[in-house]
């Protein structure tokens, strides 16, 4: 501002305060976030963190935007996919993204439009590769005395389907009762393809375990454990012509042949397997029943739940270590159950008319729901009307599901002559 002095031809003096002109304030581009981090913390979320840029004066943040995009074969260039509010707000949680896959990450800050910073360093994380499940079904059947055939079911689950397996085995010693092949035990081979492996390595009387594990292998898609001992002599033989018949509507009846040498070779019982095919269609793991230790070659299975497919296998054993590979396999459909019934709608349409003095007419219509069953019977309720209205009770019971009249006559209870009454009808 300034003081100007100015003299008239009057003679008069006066002060003019002259005042500059001022330019709008533009806003200053916002400083550049730093010390980018990106962590991977499952297979399909990483977390960032970032340092906020320290205050330049010239006007706080108002947050941040993140930049994201697929790394290939060659660094891509980040696009836009959040902001993250407030200036003190230096983390984010990218999610739903795709497992076993690179992104690349920058950040930059903001003071509003046309402020941006600069961006951050990029920085790269690669999500979690999908683990294919664990195989099942494994067996283990010792084929000879210095021999063990393995076989299992496929590992596959989406994208993640196993293309190779482990095979682990432990040897089994006083001091290793219950040895674990993946933990314990020795890794014996890595498969590129097919379910099945011989091993040829074993000592005949001596007890193993094996697991199969999926690749990528880990704890989490390790088979289940099985024993097996290669014996001298003869192996066990399986039994033959199983069949399965649905004697109610939660038993089923087993019958099968012993194997062919049991009278020169004696089984010591079977072990009974069964597979729910509603829930695994594909019986990918059978659950065992029980040990039938008896010779004889039939048994029956109870409490299973009524219109149930299930579907059972059999095999013999002269020890609980020296069993046999499983007989034929069989289905059935467990009976279907009685059907529910519930109780029966309530009656419609219902209507009294006083006939004479002493006698009330009532007529209804038969409930549409009859509860899954043929209704039987009818309670009729009444009661004498005051100034208030009353609650019926009940009154008298009408055999017969076809019957839809009723004539009060006062026989059930009197009664009186200009008196209000009040009806309800129930069915059973």
């Amino acid at each position: 501002m300034k003081n100007v002095v100015m003299k008239t031809r009057f003679g008069l003096v006066g002060i003019l305060l002259l005042f500059p002109l001022s330019s709008p304030v533009l806003a200053q581009k916002a400083p550049a976030p730093t010390g980018l981090t990106v962590t991977a913390t499952g297979q399909t979320t990483v977390s960032l963190s970032w340092t906020a840029p320290a205050d330049d004066g010239n006007g706080a943040l108002l947050g941040y935007n993140v930049y994201r995009c697929v790394e290939g074969a060659t660094a891509c260039t980040p696009v836009w996919v959040a902001w993250v509010d407030g200036a003190t707000a230096t983390t984010y949680t990218d999610s739903s993204l795709s497992a076993g896959t690179t992104y690349r990450y920058a950040v930059g800050s903001s003071r509003g439009s046309g402020t941006e910073s600069d961006w951050s360093n990029q920085v790269t994380a690669t999500t979690t590769a999908q683990v294919p499940p664990a195989p099942t079904g494994l067996r283990a059947t010792a084929v000879s005395e210095d021999s063990v055939s393995l076989s299992w079911k496929s590992s596959t689950e989406g994208e993640a389907a196993a293309i190779e397996y482990s095979v682990y085995r432990c040897e089994v010693r006083p001091d290793k009762a219950s040895c674990d092949p993946y933990d314990e035990g020795d890794w014996l081979a890595l498969l590129d393809s097919g379910n099945t492996y011989t091993d040829t390595e074993v000592t005949p009387g001596t007890t193993y375990r094996y697991a199969v594990a999926a690749y990528p292998f880990g704890r989490e898609n390790v088979s289940r454990a099985v024993t097996v001992v290669p014996r001298l002599g003869e192996p066990v033989l399986a039994p033959s012509g199983l069949t399965v018949t649905a004697t109610d509507i939660t038993t089923v009846s087993l019958r099968w042949t012993a194997p062919a040498d049991a009278e020169a070779n004696p089984v010591q019982g079977y072990d009974i397997f069964r597979c729910n095919v509603d829930r695994s269609p594909d019986c990918a793991e059978f659950l065992w029943v029980i040990t039938w230790n008896n010779q004889l070659t039939e048994y029956r299975d109870r409490g299973l739940e009524p219109g149930t497919t299930y579907r059972y296998a059999v095999a013999a054993l002269r020890s609980p270590d020296d069993v046999s590979p499983w007989s034929n396999q069989v289905t059935a459909v467990v009976g279907t159950p009685a059907p529910t019934v519930t109780a029966p709608g309530a009656p419609t349409d219902l209507t009294v008319t006083a006939t004479c003095e002493t006698a009330i007419s009532l007529s209804w219509v038969a409930p549409a729901d009859d509860g899954g069953g043929a209704i039987d019977a009818y309670n009729v309720f009444r009661c004498e009307e005051g100034d208030a209205p009353c609650e019926p009770e009940w009154y008298v019971w009408l055999e017969g599901g076809d019957v839809t009249a009723y004539t009060d006559d006062g026989g059930a209870g009197p009664l009186t002559v200009g008196a209000r009454y009040r009806y309800a009808v129930t069915a059973l």
